[in-house]
Formats: C-alpha cells, structure tokens, sequence
C-alpha cells in the first residue's frame, strides 16, 4: 500500500508547470488531482458537468453525479483511461506497483483516439516519475527508521549494561564482605548468572543491528550437541531457584554425534526457550525438551520440540504469540506478556538459521515449538582395530 500522496511523490510546482505548460501550447484544458479526484493543480474554466463530477461526495446531494464518480474511479483504480463524452475529456490515471495515486485530466480532446493515447503516454511518463520518486523517498525512510530502531536499541542496552553493572557492584562487595565459603559461593553464582543475562543481552543488541544493516553472518563449525544441552540445562534451573520447575530433555539417537552449523545460535535457542520458562511460569510444573533429526536431502533436519505450560499467558497472549510465529509481525505482541520472555529472539536466529518454527497450543495448559534447522552431519571415520 502506498502511504503518500501524490504530492509528496511529484511536487506541487512540477506538476502545475507542466499543465501550464500544455495549456500555454494547445487549446486543451488540464488538471491533475488526487486519488481521490480532489484538484491539486488549479484548473481553468472546466464544464459544470466535469466541475459537478468533480465535487460530488457520498454526502453529496445529487447521488447521481456521486453514483457516476465512483463508477469512474472504479475504472482509474483499474488502471484504464477513459474518454469522457459529456465533458469532451480524457482521464488517464497515475499508478505506482499498479496502484492509483492520482489523475491527469485534459478538457477539450474531442474525444479523439490519438488524443486519449497522447494523454495515456503522459500519464504513463508521470508514473514513472512518481514511482522512482517513491523509492527514494521510501528507502529514506527506511534508513531514518532503521537508525531510530537502532538508536533505541543502543539506548535500551546501554541502560541494562549500567543497571546490571550496579547489581554486580553489589554483590561483588557483598561478596568481598562475606567471610562465609558458602555464602560466597552464592554470591559467584549470583554473578555468574547476572553476567550471563547482560551477555545475552548485549549478543541481541548486536545481532538485531546486524539484521537491520543487512550484515549478519553464520558462524559454522563441528559441534556436539550433547555436549551443549547439560550446561544450558544446569545454568536455567539455577535461574530457576526456588521455584519448582522440572526440566527434561532427550536427545534422540538419530541425532548424529557432530553436527555441522552455527552452534552459538543453536544454544541461544535452546536457552531461551528454556529460560522463557522461569520468567512466565511461576508456581511449578514441568516442561520438556526432546531432540530428533530427520534426513532432508543431503543434509539433516535438527528438530527441536519443546513442550512448555501455558501458566502466565492468557488467551489473547497465546493467540498473538502464534500470529507473530506466522508472520513474524511483532505489533501482534504489543501490549501483551510475550514482550520479554525471548521468543521474539528465539523467532530471528531459527529465519537466520534458514529453519522453520511452528507454534502451538495443544491445550489450556500445554503449548509447543515445533523448530527445525537445516544441519550437515559431520562423519567420523572407524579405525581399525
């Protein structure tokens, strides 16, 4: 959809030293309007018939001449030029992507066929105009936009940095204070934990800048995936501490012993879906993680399901979850409790990872990711004996 009008598009003043222009060298009278037929150029002494026609509205009152502006807008909406006998005027409309922006009308053609093509190819040049005009103006957009995002961003992380930074200040003065093994010892994994939130946190800062300057990058490498469940698995259910979630996980033995591929964002994904968990569900239960791969060509289809509780979420959360799963549209997720649990996250690094995610609610108390990720098995050679 085309969000400006036509004279954000082509200025004011081009478009009237143009019709000005035609009119100085013939007897033809010219307008152009809007899309909605409204005169944006100032016209000279049309038809009342046209005038009429012009100005008619559905609060008009003659419906009528209302009746006949829609039947002709119809038709420009269309694409289609048209010849107009009661007014002896042409009208040829103004597209961008086969869409109407506006109209070129000339007055006093006769209704003559090589008139009506000479306006179509003027109407024609005018889109093309305005369509190269539409790009640069969009792209700026774009660019203004994508720099507000990152601005915020920035900002949005540069706070969590300096309020994270005061809560480890905190404990670790606590902790230097404490005379107690194992009260110190909490207070390191107190540290260990909180440094691993703002890494998590500073990683996304800079993986969603990437997306947005089109540079992020894979890194691929040999990986053992059993090797990188456990400690994901013992860092959450710390996070986790004090409350009586279980955690359980299955590796399938179709999963392959090395697997080639970005093992950084598989363990990112894994861990926020894991972590979401602590952050919704607050009074128990358990949630369950099973791995499997299934061949897909040449390569391996790692298939990630998790099944997790829908304690914490409403309905209408659940239902703008799975519209952002579908789309990845993140306005479904304003205003609901989703912001923040890490899936909008978790939905990004599976699309870069070239994967599909699907989601969902199997009842009122279970719902499910159903993720798989394109990755190459690695073979290790036998030895003999």
């Amino acid at each position: 959809m085309i969000n400006y009008a036509l004279t954000d598009i082509i200025d004011l003043e081009t478009l009237q030293q143009l019709q000005d222009a035609l009119e100085e060298y013939s007897s033809i009278k010219a307008l152009v309007t809007d899309a909605s037929a409204k005169a944006v150029t100032r016209g000279h002494d049309f038809s009342a018939f046209f005038k009429e026609i012009l100005s008619a509205s559905a609060k008009s009152s003659d419906g009528n001449a209302a009746a006949i502006k829609e039947k002709y807008l119809r038709a420009f909406r269309a694409g289609k030029t048209l010849s107009i006998k009661e007014a002896d005027a042409t009208a040829s409309p103004i597209m961008i992507e086969g869409e109407f922006v506006g109209l070129f009308v000339c007055e006093g053609s006769d209704g003559k066929k090589n008139t009506a093509d000479f306006f179509t190819k003027i109407a024609g040049a005018l889109s093309q105009v305005a369509y190269k005009n539409y790009l640069s103006l969009n792209n700026a957009h774009v660019i203004e936009q994508t720099a507000q995002n990152q601005i915020s961003t920035i900002s949005a992380t540069a706070l969590l940095f300096k309020q994270s930074v005061q809560a480890l200040t905190g404990v670790i003065s606590e902790a230097i204070e404490s005379q107690d093994i194992q009260e110190m010892r909490g207070r390191l994994e107190q540290i260990l934990h909180k440094g691993a939130e703002v890494s998590a946190g500073i990683n996304d800062s800079v993986q969603t800048i990437e997306d947005q300057n089109g540079t992020t990058q894979l890194v691929e490498a040999e990986y053992n995936l059993r090797h990188i469940i456990p400690p994901i698995i013992s860092h959450v259910q710390k996070a986790a501490a004090g409350t009586p979630l279980v955690f359980s996980y299955n590796i399938d033995g179709s999963v392959p012993l090395y697997l080639f591929g970005d093992s950084d964002r598989m363990s990112q994904i894994i861990y926020r879906l894991l972590r979401g968990s602590t952050k919704h569900i607050r009074d128990g239960g358990r949630v369950c993680l099973e791995l499997s791969c299934e061949q897909k060509s040449y390569a391996k289809n790692l298939v990630i399901k998790y099944t997790n509780l829908t304690k914490g979420f409403s309905e209408s959360d659940l239902d703008a979850l799975q519209m952002f799963i579908e789309t990845s549209d993140e306005s479904y997720l304003e205003n609901t409790k989703v912001i923040g649990i890490g899936y909008r996250t978790v939905n990004r690094l599976v699309r870069q990872m070239f994967g599909q995610i699907n989601f969902e609610i199997l009842s009122d108390e279970q719902m499910e990711f159903l993720i798989k990720i394109p990755q190459l098995e690695v073979e290790v050679p036998e030895f003999d004996e």
